[in-house]
């Protein structure tokens, strides 16, 4: 089974959109990517890949991934860090 946008009254684009801008208003931290989004009974957990501290050179910023909890519209329920690491620091395997 896929996911079907009609499903939820909104498409995801624009559903992460407005979830992406919240979160950015919200916390004044800059989204610098998505990287999950599932699609939920009620709504979406999406992951911001976000910068918290930016830094010279750039591979030393500190950047952290939020999980987000959005409605069916992209209106935020809840967040929470997940992780913070530096930008050059490689992802266990």
């Amino acid at each position: 089974m896929g996911y079907d946008a009609s499903d939820t009254g909104d498409n995801m684009v624009d559903v992460l959109a407005r979830a992406k801008l919240s979160f950015g208003q919200l916390t004044n931290l800059p989204v610098e990517s998505i990287s999950r989004v599932e699609h939920v009974d009620d709504g979406w957990q999406v992951n911001f890949e976000v910068v918290e501290l930016q830094r010279v050179p750039r591979s030393t910023d500190v950047l952290a991934s939020y999980e987000v909890d959005a409605d069916r519209s992209g209106n935020l329920r809840a967040w929470r860090r997940m992780r913070r690491y530096q930008r050059n620091q490689q992802e266990e395997a």
